[in-house]
């Protein structure tokens, strides 16, 4: 990255840097909760277990909601440059999609578990292969965190992160449809509501890297275009 460039992008983003540092705290808070949908899926547990890591993610979901609102509020009153305010905006109703959709999956299992949907052991043979999934995505926002930290300070690393990320989404995207062909499969031993409630797992797994990919390619979107 030429200096030029480098001084671009901090007189471009000035005080507001804060925010790529806000984002940064809001996938910890995705990654914290990815650990805990993990054990949801592959440990043995109680309903009452089950709801006690279902609750810790609600609360880490409200922290991370907090983060979003206070990242909107500095992008509103900041002195961006004009053109980085909407893909900002994207980047982080986009950054919180993703703790939303770990908080729908840590739901949905606590409501598969009380409705004994675990006592199925086609069920619970699929929660493993889900687990692994996110533990992949997971590996992507990692990735997607280190975006943030790095802000537009090296463009070669955004690059490299950028790459990477793409890859995992192509690898989650495998993973899926080798989930979904087995779901489909092994329909006869589920009820209705059993395979639903697989396939919106799926769904909800797909869409956090989905989202990496996106918020990855928008960075690399706004810095193709400042360096233009």
């Amino acid at each position: 990255m030429s200096r030029f460039l480098k001084r671009f992008f901090e007189k471009a983003l000035g005080d507001d840097i804060e925010i790529f540092r806000m984002l940064s705290r809001h996938v910890s808070i995705s990654l914290e909760s990815c650990d805990i949908v993990y054990k949801m899926f592959s440990e043995k547990l109680s309903n009452d277990e089950i709801a006690r890591l279902a609750n810790e993610v609600v609360i880490l979901e409200k922290n991370a909601d907090g983060i979003a609102e206070e990242a909107l509020k500095r992008l509103a009153k900041g002195s961006l440059t004009i053109t980085l305010v909407p893909d900002l905006h994207y980047i982080i109703n986009k950054t919180d999609d993703v703790e939303d959709h770990l908080y729908f999956i840590a739901m949905e299992l606590l409501r598969g578990s009380r409705s004994g949907i675990r006592e199925n052991p086609y069920i619970t043979d699929v929660y493993k292969d889900l687990g692994r999934t996110l533990m992949l995505t997971r590996s992507g926002l990692e990735r997607l965190q280190k975006m943030f930290e790095k802000g537009f300070r090296d463009v070669e690393i955004l690059s490299k992160l950028e790459k990477e990320i793409d890859i995992i989404e192509d690898r989650v995207d495998d993973e899926k449809n080798h989930i979904l062909d087995k779901i489909y499969s092994q329909h006869k031993m589920m009820s209705p509501l059993e395979f639903t409630h697989l396939i919106e797992l799926v769904r909800a797994i797909d869409d956090i890297a989905d989202a990496s990919e996106d918020i990855s390619h928008t960075i690399g979107r706004m810095i193709y275009a400042l360096k233009i």
